[in-house]
């Protein structure tokens, strides 16, 4: 302590540690988690002249160092306040349906011209033979009127997360998010996503909690803060998300989505213009793809549990497109670990790593999709799943 600059503390031994470690277990996914734990109160003696900022620093500190000590051990430290706050007010994840406007509701059907014209310009198209994406199985799955409620976009209470589970993936959010997103970015709920509140009344969803966690490791990965100018290509873009959060979070964020899927494109052109990010996104439609990217330049192209539900010969025209486009990084997330396996029409699975590999994509790096903690590797939101970037 004496050489962190608090002398006094250390020579006069005024510090008083009381420990109370609390580990609560619980039953998730046949595993034993814990979880919770109390926050390791520290006392000092009113003659010790610490001013609030260097106490709280000390305790930020020592959290730090203890949650490095006991992940391995799968448990987690939260403080006191965290804890009781958990147990006192969480409801699980929780839609509701705030209004829309008129206009809103009347655009947002499945006879909309504008969608009826997307999906006659990709029919034949060599990246639209979808297999779990077709037209007839979105149609039963998606309500227009809640495309970010629990669907083929984003999974969000299926297999019935506990309380646990969201309160895991904020924390790891909140304490890994070095961008300055946590607490700034907003969830309204619109559009059927499900959300929960945290704490401060701050209101969170996976949408909002992936997005923050991608957008930091995006940022690592490309060693860029927040003020740096990003250009990424999201591939697969859904319904626009990562480029809603991106540009909202960070100033100098520019992304550009393209997708295969008529409803996807539908869909992210609307809902970025309602988000009013379309000064710093674009939206390439596929029948536009081959002559828009290649005059473009990225630092990134992302690809987040996209190739993993197309078919191979749609992997294929997008690598080969990738192949006329000025960009050095691809990241991808698939839908298992270490297995690149695309969605036959007929249900097959096959490998596409060779065609990354043909067209000169090397692995560089893998990660877990909660990389700094274990206790999230293994309890926090769909955690069996990691970032691969391949460079070339």
């Amino acid at each position: 302590m004496a050489q962190s600059g608090a002398p006094p503390l250390a020579k006069q031994g005024f510090l008083r540690r009381n420990l109370s470690v609390v580990v609560r277990k619980d039953v998730y996914n046949h595993n034993i988690v814990c979880y919770y734990c109390s926050y390791i109160r520290i006392s000092l003696l009113n003659s010790c002249q610490l001013t609030a900022d260097i106490e709280m620093s000390f305790r930020r500190t020592l959290l730090e160092g203890v949650n490095k000590a006991l992940n391995p051990l799968n448990v987690h430290v939260l403080p006191l306040h965290e804890y009781k706050s958990i147990r006192s007010s969480y409801s699980g994840p929780q839609w509701t349906a705030p209004p829309l406007q008129a206009e809103v509701v009347q655009y947002l059907n499945w006879d909309n011209p504008v969608l009826e014209d997307l999906h006659r310009r990709y029919a034949g198209h060599p990246a639209s033979s979808h297999s779990q994406w077709n037209s007839d199985a979105l149609r039963k799955a998606i309500d227009l009127l809640n495309f970010r409620g629990d669907n083929h976009y984003v999974y969000q209470t299926r297999w019935s997360p506990s309380e646990a589970v969201y309160a895991i993936t904020a924390y790891y959010a909140r304490d890994t998010d070095r961008l300055g997103l946590f607490g700034r970015l907003e969830e309204d709920g619109l559009f059927g996503a499900y959300t929960r509140e945290f704490e401060n009344g701050y209101t969170i969803s996976r949408d909002l909690l992936d997005s923050i966690n991608q957008a930091n490791v995006i940022a690592r990965l490309l060693g860029r803060t927040q003020t740096d100018r990003i250009d990424l290509l999201d591939i697969g873009a859904g319904y626009g998300r990562l480029a809603q959060r991106l540009t909202e979070g960070l100033p100098r964020a520019h992304v550009t989505s393209a997708d295969a899927v008529p409803l996807s494109t539908f869909l992210c052109d609307f809902y970025l213009k309602f988000r009013n990010t379309a000064e710093r996104t674009e939206v390439v439609p596929l029948d536009q793809a081959a002559q828009r990217l290649p005059q473009k330049k990225f630092d990134l192209v992302t690809n987040f549990h996209s190739f993993s539900e197309c078919t191979l010969r749609a992997i294929t025209w997008w690598l080969d497109l990738l192949s006329q486009v000025e960009v050095g990084k691809l990241l991808i997330i698939p839908n298992a670990v270490d297995k690149f396996r695309s969605t036959e029409t007929n249900g097959e699975h096959l490998d596409f790593l060779p065609l990354l590999d043909e067209r000169g994509w090397k692995l560089a790096s893998s990660e877990p999709v909660y990389a700094a903690s274990q206790v999230a590797q293994r309890s926090a939101l769909y955690p069996n799943f990691r970032f691969y970037l391949s460079e070339r």
